[in-house]
């Protein structure tokens, strides 16, 4: 009865499949990153099927303060990104500038 229940068969797939190059068909979780839309050219992850486990992840992960301490400084502290207010008013940059004043706060 569910001998073949793991089985793939391809009259009963889910996904549209297309063939590639080998001559085997090829599902669209197997194509590249998304390509870039919009004004902004922004392109997010493909959701592979674990990305909310991902990011379950690195939101528990933040709440540790050693976690959280490596990720700040690595944006802000260490890799000479630091920008003063009148840099952040002057470059437009005042996202950038917001982040790193709340990060220093936030780590102090």
């Amino acid at each position: 009865m569910f001998g073949d229940l793991f089985e793939e068969d391809e009259d009963f797939s889910i996904l549209p499949s297309s063939p590639n190059t080998n001559g085997k068909k090829s599902h669209p979780r197997d194509s590249k990153t998304p390509e870039p839309q919009g004004d902004t050219r922004l392109s997010g992850l493909r959701n592979q099927g674990g990305t909310c486990y991902l990011n379950s992840l690195l939101r528990t992960l933040f709440f540790t303060p050693e976690f959280r301490g490596l990720v700040i400084s690595f944006f802000f502290f260490n890799a000479k990104c630091i920008i003063s207010i009148t840099a952040v008013l002057i470059h437009n940059c005042f996202l950038f500038g917001l982040d790193a004043l709340l990060g220093h706060l936030y780590m102090n």
